[in-house]
């Protein structure tokens, strides 16, 4: 499979208006054989020690915010607010970017598209969310990726279907709606769930409408005392467990068993909704001794 670039991307497209041809794999970044781990935005990432992923046979997904906490080998996005509110750790990310063909058509004039062009690659959806139910799980390489509507589940696929020898998720809780209903942080780097989420441009600050202040028609961080450099975004957090996250994690690793991959959930909690997904369970440290093996 090959990952495309965005002039490769833009010409099958053109040529090819469903399916798609091979498009995840280069020197780069080749997850065949690999022990491939996604990592989301929960609090769980601040609760284990992430260099034990520093390894030759691990190869890490990023999520949205990950650079915050983490260098991966590749990060993947798909809302383009995430591109504004990240700049400068993506300006300073030297590894791959993977987002959707349609990216283009929802922000045409983003700077990474002018200024990291040679970074980006590209993956093919369905054309819509549709009913769960009616999700046709992709078979080959050439079938576009199920477009189940929460950012994570693009990047499992890619790792299935570019025969990653392992698949395992952390910091994909589904737990933000009950972490903000508890007053507790819904991600590593703070609160960022509801409609009052903002994001200070200039110090990264994250959080609610308390830490802004106004002053006639100025908007000051509360934080570093920046003028006018708010930004608000509901953040992506995967909100909590529902049908559309039941439909997609609870098949996900015999999906993954059909293709020679495992599914591992190394999440340090217990508790949290996406267990109801019922993944075999597995430490970081026991992940990285499988590397070792």
């Amino acid at each position: 499979m090959t990952i495309q670039s965005v002039s490769a991307a833009k010409k099958e497209l053109r040529q090819k208006r469903d399916g798609m041809a091979e498009f995840f794999s280069d020197p780069h970044v080749d997850l065949k054989g690999k022990h491939v781990v996604v990592l989301g935005n929960s609090p769980a990432l601040n609760e284990v020690d992430l260099e034990l992923l520093d390894h030759p046979s691990i190869v890490t997904i990023g999520i949205n915010r990950i650079c915050r906490v983490y260098q991966p080998t590749a990060v993947l996005f798909t809302d383009p607010p995430i591109v504004t509110v990240e700049e400068p750790l993506y300006r300073a990310y030297d590894g791959k970017f993977f987002t959707w063909h349609g990216f283009g058509q929802q922000s045409p004039n983003s700077w990474i598209l002018q200024e990291r062009v040679q970074d980006l690659r590209y993956f093919l959806l369905t054309a819509n969310t549709g009913a769960p139910d009616k999700w046709r799980w992709p078979k080959t390489a050439e079938d576009p990726l199920i477009r189940q509507g929460t950012t994570p589940p693009y990047a499992l696929q890619l790792a299935v279907l570019s025969k990653a020898k392992s698949v395992s998720i952390l910091g994909i809780d589904l737990s933000a709606a009950d972490q903000a209903k508890n007053k507790k942080d819904t991600h590593f780097y703070g609160s960022a769930h509801t409609n009052k989420s903002w994001t200070c441009l200039e110090c990264r600050a994250v959080g609610d409408m308390s830490m802004i202040i106004r002053r006639g028609g100025t908007a000051i961080c509360r934080e570093c005392g920046a003028h006018n450099r708010m930004h608000k975004f509901q953040s992506t957090g995967g909100g909590g467990w529902n049908p559309r996250h039941d439909k997609f994690f609870t098949p996900f690793p015999a999906w993954a068993r059909s293709f020679g991959a495992s599914a591992y959930n190394l999440s340090p909690y217990t508790d949290t909704p996406i267990h109801r997904a019922n993944w075999a369970k597995l430490s970081v440290a026991q992940l990285r001794e499988q590397a070792n093996g």
